[in-house]
C-alpha cells in the first residue's frame, strides 16, 4: 500500500477549481483512451476525485474497505488538501480499470459527478 499526503498542495488546484465551479464534488478518469483489451499491461487508469475534506476521508475509507481491497490488495493513492484553505481535498487513485470503475461508482453514490477535461 502506498499513501502520499500533502496538506498544502498546489498542483491539484485545477481539479479543485473545477469542483468549485460546478459547486460540488467531481471525479475525472484519465487514460481511458490507452486501454487495450489485448494487452493486460495497458489496463491502468488514474482517477482524480475532489470532495470536501470530511467526505474525502469517507472516500478513502472506501478505498481501504474489504470489498475494494479484494479488487486491489495494494492500493496506491495520494491525498492532498487544498493549499488555499478552501476545505476541498483531492485524491488521486491508480489501478486497473475494473478497480477504478468500481471506485467511480462509489464516488458517484457519494455525490461526485463525472467531469471531463
Amino acid at each position: 500500500m502506498r499513501i502520499t499526503t500533502n496538506r498544502e498542495a498546489n498542483f491539484n488546484q485545477p481539479y479543485i477549481r473545477d469542483a468549485q465551479k460546478v459547486g460540488g464534488p467531481i471525479f475525472v478518469i484519465e487514460w481511458e483512451e490507452h486501454l487495450d483489451s489485448t494487452d493486460p499491461s495497458r489496463d491502468t487508469l488514474t482517477m482524480n476525485v475532489v470532495f470536501p475534506k470530511l467526505a474525502a476521508f469517507a472516500f478513502i475509507r472506501e478505498i481501504l474497505s474489504p470489498e475494494m481491497l479484494a479488487l486491489k490488495s495494494d492500493p496506491h493513492f495520494d491525498y492532498d488538501e487544498d493549499g488555499a484553505g478552501s476545505g476541498w481535498a483531492h485524491t488521486e487513485v491508480l489501478g486497473p480499470s475494473a478497480y477504478i470503475y468500481a471506485l467511480a461508482a462509489i464516488a458517484g453514490r457519494m455525490g461526485a459527478a463525472r467531469h471531463y477535461d
